[in-house]
């Protein structure tokens, strides 16, 4: 059985500017033209052809590689570019999970930065700062350690 372009378009669930575009391309001829309208006509078997065609598509296969899997076709072409497609496939996984990764950084990132206050640190002279775990017993002692702290660390070396 033969079917026009709007048919057989209808059929394979694609638009007749595809199946066009597909004779163009040399991926999918016609089964022949009507002399006297010019329609185009396809044949129930193209359908598979055509299945073909889009599923190999759809798995990322440039329509060069199509043609060349079409043109010569045979299993162990069509295995190596099954492998060639999920080598790809498992490359472009892999980066999209990268940069998942990163975009769930980021977010975490927001989310904290949204629960705390915001700090700005500007520049300032040094502040001496020491800190000395013992216990004073009176406050002469504890201007001892002042003391200690001062002539340590005088304030210009700050």
């Amino acid at each position: 059985m033969q079917y026009r372009i709007g048919q057989f378009a209808e059929l394979a669930g694609v638009s007749r500017k595809t199946l066009r575009f597909y004779d163009d391309a040399g991926l999918l001829r016609p089964r022949c033209t009507d002399a006297r309208t010019g329609y185009r006509l396809y044949s129930t078997e193209q359908l598979q052809h055509l299945a073909v065609i889009q599923a190999l598509k759809e798995l990322g296969a440039t329509l060069r590689e199509i043609r060349q899997e079409i043109g010569h076709p045979g299993v162990g072409d069509r295995r190596e570019l099954l492998h060639r497609l999920r080598v790809a496939a498992e490359q472009s996984l892999h980066s999209a999970g990268r940069r998942l990764a990163c975009i769930e950084v980021a977010l975490a990132v927001l989310n904290d930065a949204a629960r705390r206050p915001q700090v700005v640190v500007k520049r300032c002279r040094g502040i001496g700062v020491g800190s000395v775990r013992n216990k004073v017993h009176s406050h002469s002692r504890m201007l001892q350690f002042d003391r200690y702290f001062i002539s340590t660390f005088p304030r210009e070396s700050m």
